[in-house]
């Protein structure tokens, strides 16, 4: 049995800690995303060569993926652990219903990766489980 232990105000915060997760992963990848755009854009007046992208030094952009990837945990795990309005046993069933197919998705999604694209980091792995939690909780509770 998967147990609840924070109110469910906390919903709230975990939200607002997963938005600065989001800003922190942005900060951090915003040099590979600007040359990335400017490599790719065929149609750009001016694309010399010798243009470099390093505006964020890599040790704080290592820095701030930590700081983004501590942030997203924090934020699922509260979000998950959060009680909802109306806490029954059906509501319990729904969670390890949602358990069960998260881990279902996440071998997929790693065997999928690992087949034809490249391996992935276990961080990312498990964050991908904990989104995968969320979304097939949500699509359990409304569609059940």
């Amino acid at each position: 049995m998967i147990k609840t232990f924070l109110p469910n105000y906390t919903k709230k915060i975990a939200f607002a800690l997963y938005l600065v997760a989001v800003v922190f992963s942005c900060i951090a990848n915003v040099d590979s995303f600007l040359s990335g755009y400017h490599d790719a854009s065929t149609k750009a007046e001016y694309n010399p060569k010798n243009i470099t992208y390093d505006r964020i030094p890599n040790n704080l952009e290592k820095r701030y993926t930590w700081i983004s990837l501590a942030f997203s945990f924090t934020g699922l795990l509260m979000y998950i652990f959060s009680k909802e309005k109306v806490e029954d046993e059906y509501m319990q069933l729904l969670r390890i219903k949602a358990l069960t197919w998260s881990i279902v998705l996440t071998w997929l999604a790693v065997i999928f990766t690992m087949t034809f694209i490249s391996p992935l980091e276990g961080l990312y792995v498990l964050q991908f489980q904990l989104v995968a939690f969320l979304g097939s909780f949500a699509c359990l509770k409304r569609f059940e």
